[in-house]
């Protein structure tokens, strides 16, 4: 990554942070705006680098794990984060310090891991393109699990986690 790609992708993780941290609807139509935003970025950022699948299966083996990363944190997320009604009967949602947390470590794990990779001889074919790709992924999977636990406090069922993972 070069200077201009890390200054973006800090401008962008600080928006999704800000957004994270304020109250607003849970699920509806607009849920994976922010996935759509990472993810559009990605592509057009994979015409531009001239991305290159991994060349060894190990480089597949890492792909494989930052994807699967992202899907775990981002169900970690989309349990963690609050849900709730307010008196009018609209479903709100608000990220905690642990659901940023975790957004950020993901981040800085695929980072650590692909730099690891590339320093070991490992050729992912990981660039900036690969890393929004993957956030992505994880605020996707985030977005639909915020959503259907919304879905499921309008029909009166509980949505809340055992007390000692509550955020």
């Amino acid at each position: 990554m070069n200077l201009i790609q890390l200054v973006f992708l800090a401008a962008m993780v600080s928006y999704a942070i800000y957004r994270q941290t304020r109250v607003g609807p849970a699920g509806g139509a607009g849920r994976f705006k922010m996935a759509l935003i990472y993810g559009g970025v990605g592509l057009v950022s994979l015409g531009v680098s001239g991305w290159v699948l991994p060349g060894d299966s190990g480089g597949w083996v890492v792909l494989a794990i930052g994807i699967a990363l992202s899907a775990v944190v981002g169900v970690a997320r989309g349990l963690l984060t609050r849900v709730w009604t307010d008196e009018n009967g609209d479903v709100l949602r608000q990220g905690t310090w642990l659901t940023v947390s975790l957004f950020i470590a993901m981040i800085i794990t695929k980072i650590a891991i692909t730099v690891f990779a590339q320093l070991s001889g490992i050729q992912t074919g990981s660039s900036f393109a690969q890393i929004l790709l993957v956030v992505a992924i994880m605020i996707a999977v985030q977005a639909e699990i915020v959503h259907r636990r919304g879905q499921r406090l309008t029909r009166g069922e509980s949505t809340a986690l055992p007390h000692a993972v509550r955020a």
